[in-house]
């Protein structure tokens, strides 16, 4: 499995017709084997590069895999998206929230005020809200769990 993250990685930037070929077969070859390892790889995956429509796909493989696993990936790794992805960080968010909304609470409850200032700075504008109005209830959660 390390040999097949590690061309996951390799083929992430995306630079070549061949790259990206390359990079959306090893990512549909992961349908169904998101463990937490993987859930992690697929998650370095997302920036602001050019991906020329390929994260629908890491999207699509990440929804194969326990919510929990995925849920905790997606949690961890907003911090660096916020600063490096902000479109994913929200687009990550409001698809997790709104398909996994216990996991999403119940996990977040327990994360480091960091991560939840995070998601907090990931949702909590305005296009956000007025394009998911549901992502208002997670906002006040967490707000709620400061308190």
């Amino acid at each position: 499995m390390t040999t097949i993250l590690d061309k996951l990685l390799l083929y992430s930037p995306r630079e070549t017709e061949e790259q990206v070929n390359n990079f959306v077969d090893i990512v549909e070859n992961l349908q169904g084997k998101v463990d937490c390892v993987v859930a992690h790889a697929l998650m370095k995956t997302f920036s602001q590069a050019p991906d020329y429509g390929t994260q629908e796909s890491v999207m699509s493989t990440l929804a194969s895999g326990d919510p929990s696993v995925v849920t905790k990936a997606i949690l961890e790794e907003i911090p660096r998206l916020v600063k490096e992805a902000p479109r994913w960080a929200d687009t990550l968010m409001i698809n997790q929230y709104l398909f996994n909304k216990e996991q999403v609470l119940s996990i977040l409850k327990d994360c480091p005020m960091p991560i939840k200032n995070a998601v907090l700075k990931a949702i909590n504008k305005p296009e956000v809200l007025s394009f998911e109005p549901k992502i208002k209830e997670l906002i006040e959660y967490i707000n709620d769990s400061k308190e």
